[in-house]
This record gives structure tokens, C-alpha cells and sequence, in this order.
């Protein structure tokens, strides 16, 4: 898995003050979890698509497929 391959896109917002910004992630969904959330693997750090990645819990509508709205 890594971004590249990466099957699902995870919707975020950041907000500083007054001023917020909407963008998205590369995710992986690795499993659905029986209160309905998702748990996936997201790639990079906010806004910044670094090599780092990590594991989130998330509500399902977060998650879209890759080139899908």
C-alpha cells in the first residue's frame, strides 16, 4: 500500500481562526467497523502529501472511491 495506489480519497477541513480550507486525502480502507465508521490508512500530513502515513477511524461518508465525487 502507499499513496500511489491508493484506493480511496478521505474529505478534510482545516480551520485556523476564520480561515478554513477543504481538500482530500489518499486513503486505503482496511476494514469496516460495526458502529458504521471506517477504519483506513491515510497518506501524508494535511494538506501536504508527505511520505508519512497513518491509521484513522472515520465516518464512511469522509470516504469516496478515487476519481469518484
Amino acid at each position: 500500500m502507499s499513496k500511489e495506489t491508493a484506493t480511496h480519497r478521505l474529505a478534510c477541513r482545516h480551520v485556523l481562526g476564520c480561515n478554513d480550507r477543504e481538500y482530500h486525502m489518499p486513503c486505503d480502507v482496511l476494514k469496516t467497523m460495526p458502529d458504521g465508521r471506517l477504519k483506513v490508512r491515510v497518506y501524508g500530513r494535511l494538506f501536504w502529501r508527505e511520505g508519512s502515513s497513518r491509521i484513522r477511524y472515520v465516518s464512511a461518508w469522509r470516504v469516496t472511491p478515487k476519481g469518484g465525487e
